[in-house]
């Protein structure tokens, strides 16, 4: 039997205490924005960490409670309704870009309504509940007021065995993911950094192909965004070192056409150039070859100077991201402008031995997009199935686990 609720008759919804700018720190408890959450939702591990002291962290336990095992977290700015279960990990979180779902009845499973808040049934839902034009914000308020029906205890457990199935497979491809990638980095830092042959050369100086994606007057409205067409990449879509497969902006092939700039190509290298990500690094997989990239994004491709694996995994090594760092402006607005990141300097060798490099690491990065691309395939099926089983559409009876 399925019983209508209000999420609110079933749960506690809020949000966070405010932190201030002034509290961050550089160690401490992590303090995690919709960037973390988002990345936390897809199965990947934290790329940059905030934090707030110990002692800020006690205070807020003590007098108002934290997150706990079990709770769910939503993103509730720019990228919305992403959604990840709270572990054991000790965090806080910062207010208003996060909700906060906690004290889940005892007769309902938490998993279920985290499934449940992931359906597109439910995602359509929290769409239209945003408020905002330029950046969709969802509200407590609003959220608070959503039907969800709920099956029996025995049904809810059925469905979520099937579903945590693919995301364990997910799970497992991402730490394979995150072992070959350290295996890319240790590498260089252990043959390529220690060479006595390695140069430190300006982009500007390598003839590399590089562009952004400023197109003036030609930029996107909100209208003339679509529900399928051309993927439109933001930096809110990078998960780890690649793009995320849900939540993407998309426009229509016309409106492509008339974006001279920021065209996808085969091995590009997307930076984020503004926002709280500023500086972060993703490969672009090849099923977005030919798509669009915001205003916010430098593109970058060796255009066959630099081994494309080489020039990857020099990206994404500690002396090139500080050199990057170093080049953000402005205080009230950061930036990396593109004259600023022409001039950031990475480690080069002679071709032959950037080749050698390559050799080893582009079979690893291969097998890198192979599991994002399985990992692609396994949200389809199981975002696929998510509103059938929520619907009672398929006998649960009859799936093997």
């Amino acid at each position: 039997m399925i019983k209508k609720y209000k999420i609110e008759d079933i749960c506690k919804i809020q949000s966070s205490k405010r932190i201030y700018l002034s509290e961050y720190k550089t160690s401490g408890i992590p303090f995690y924005r919709g960037k973390e959450v988002n990345e936390l939702s897809s199965g990947n591990e934290i790329s940059n960490e905030l934090f707030i002291s110990k002692d800020r962290y006690e205070e807020i336990k003590n007098k108002y409670g934290v997150p706990k095992k079990g709770d769910i977290l939503i993103t509730a700015v720019g990228t919305i309704g992403n959604c990840w279960i709270v572990d054991d990990r000790k965090f806080y979180f910062k207010d208003g870009n996060i909700i906060w779902i906690s004290s889940i009845n005892k007769d309902i499973l938490n998993k279920y309504i985290y499934y449940l808040l992931k359906s597109s049934d439910m995602q359509e839902k929290l769409k239209k509940i945003s408020i905002g034009t330029s950046q969709q914000a969802l509200t407590i308020i609003e959220i608070k007021k959503l039907d969800i029906n709920i099956p029996e205890l025995s049904e809810q457990k059925k469905i979520c065995n099937i579903l945590s199935a693919i995301d364990k497979k997910i799970t497992l491809n991402n730490q394979i993911n995150n072992n070959l990638l350290e295996a890319c980095i240790n590498l260089f830092d252990n043959n390529i950094l220690k060479n006595q042959n390695i140069k430190y050369v300006k982009i500007k100086d390598l003839n590399l192909d590089v562009s952004d994606g400023n197109y003036s007057s030609k930029y996107p409205t909100k209208e003339e965004f679509v529900k399928n067409g051309v993927p439109f990449i933001r930096g809110t879509d990078f998960i780890g070192t690649t793009i995320a497969r849900n939540g993407l902006y998309y426009i229509t092939l016309e409106k492509h056409k008339q974006l001279k700039k920021g065209h996808l190509k085969k091995g590009d290298i997307l930076i984020t150039t503004r926002g709280n990500g500023i500086g972060k690094i993703a490969f672009v997989p090849d099923i977005y070859v030919d798509a669009n990239i915001n205003a916010q994004l430098i593109r970058i491709n060796g255009n066959n100077n630099i081994p494309n694996s080489y020039l990857r995994i020099a990206f994404i090594n500690k002396k090139v991201l500080q050199e990057i760092k170093a080049g953000i402006t402005g205080s009230a607005q950061p930036q990396l402008t593109v004259s600023k990141f022409l001039d950031i300097k990475i480690p080069i060798l002679p071709k032959d031995e950037m080749a050698k490099f390559n050799e080893v690491c582009d079979p690893l990065l291969k097998k890198v997009e192979m599991n994002n691309n399985e990992n692609f395939a396994l949200e389809k099926i199981r975002d696929t199935l998510l509103p059938k089983l929520m619907n009672g559409e398929i006998d649960l009876d009859k799936i093997e686990i």
